[in-house]
């Protein structure tokens, strides 16, 4: 399993996806859209990461509950899974069941005044998802410049760090867990 760990502004993670999606047409669909009921039950997919309406912004508290998107190229066909919960049938897409894509969660600000952190990864050894993930691993490392211990770091959310900002992966986390600058 291949994993980019990082903090990212919308602005930060735009320049990064920016520069991926110039050399390829991807696809941004939510994945289990069913814990997110803002979205009405709709499963939304988007041709660019700006066309995220809450990209920098955090839905949860912590990593693990953001927003997570398979990533793919346009292309790919893309197969929802239906799973019966409660009684209840449920279809929803997991990056699971599609070998060529990858999973991206961008973190972003908690209430304005913490930033949570994003994680780009994939399960699978196909040829398509390690080359997407390596496009988003070049990008990053061309426009990221700050990195503390395995995170990435966006010139804008450096800038909220140097101000005292809180860099974390869960709100509820003891500062012990906060990224710190170096001293």
């Amino acid at each position: 399993m291949k994993r980019i760990f990082f903090f990212a502004t919308r602005s930060d993670i735009l320049t990064v996806t920016g520069l991926v999606e110039q050399s390829s047409d991807l696809a941004y669909i939510l994945s289990h859209h069913n814990l997110f009921p803002e979205y009405g039950g709709g499963v939304p997919r988007y041709a660019s990461a700006s066309e995220i309406p809450t990209l920098g912004i955090a839905a949860r508290q912590q990593t693990s509950s953001c927003e997570r998107y398979i990533v793919v190229h346009r292309s790919t066909h893309v197969e929802p899974v239906t799973r019966v919960y409660g009684g209840a049938e449920r279809t929803e897409y997991e990056l699971g069941n599609i070998p060529d894509g990858i999973e991206f969660n961008a973190g972003g600000f908690w209430e304005e005044r913490v930033l949570i952190s994003g994680l780009i990864q994939t399960w699978s050894e196909s040829t398509s998802a390690q080359q997407l993930m390596q496009k988003f691993f070049t990008a990053m490392k061309k426009t990221f410049k700050e990195k503390v211990n395995v995170y990435w770091i966006g010139p804008e959310a450096f800038q909220f760090l140097e101000k005292g900002g809180r860099l974390t992966l869960n709100v509820s986390a003891a500062p012990s867990f906060d990224i710190k600058i170096a001293q």
